[in-house]
């Protein structure tokens, strides 16, 4: 099994990235780092990680998962906005695949218009809020939720219990 996992080029949660790997390498599913650069991105904390892909290059057919990753670098590189991105989400979420946003990454979920009636955990940012409710989510009280092919982590604080989710939905657990 393959996941996708799209990171901004800088300033992204590196702790958030580094746990992922590690939980799903010791599942086997292969982690691909994608990003919109091919330069080496380096994270909020300084981890540097050289993108395995250009993720606007990605092909769901190719992948069981698609994780998007949190961090300043998200909002700072406007990927709440980027069209690119949200075609991408689109296209995973139409071939059934599972799809992960952690944080302020859940944004971009919401703005692929692929969370109607779709349960949401519950968002520490008003701009996540907004976002989730004007494309007809359903926010809960929860700090991770799955629902249908939509896994949704409240924070960074979460990344183990939804990449639990993620594995139990691929069938890796």
């Amino acid at each position: 099994m393959d996941a996708a996992i799209i990171i901004p080029p800088n300033e992204f949660r590196d702790e958030t990235l580094s746990e992922i790997i590690i939980i799903l390498n010791k599942w086997g599913v292969k982690p691909h780092i994608a990003s919109y650069t091919s330069s080496v991105c380096t994270g909020y904390h300084g981890a540097r990680f050289h993108p395995d892909l250009k993720a606007d290059a990605l092909n769901a057919h190719d992948f069981d998962a698609l994780i998007i990753i949190d961090g300043p670098g998200f909002d700072q590189y406007q990927l709440n906005k980027y069209r690119p991105l949200f075609e991408t989400i689109k296209e995973f979420a139409a071939k059934q695949k599972v799809v992960m946003g952690i944080g302020n990454a859940v944004e971009a979920l919401a703005k692929s218009n692929i969370i109607k009636n779709v349960k949401i955990a519950y968002p520490e940012s008003k701009n996540v809020a907004d976002a989730v409710s004007l494309y007809s989510g359903v926010i809960t009280r929860n700090r991770v939720e799955a629902d249908k092919n939509v896994i949704t982590a409240t924070s960074y604080a979460n990344t183990a219990e939804a990449v639990n989710r993620l594995l139990i939905a691929l069938g890796a657990k």
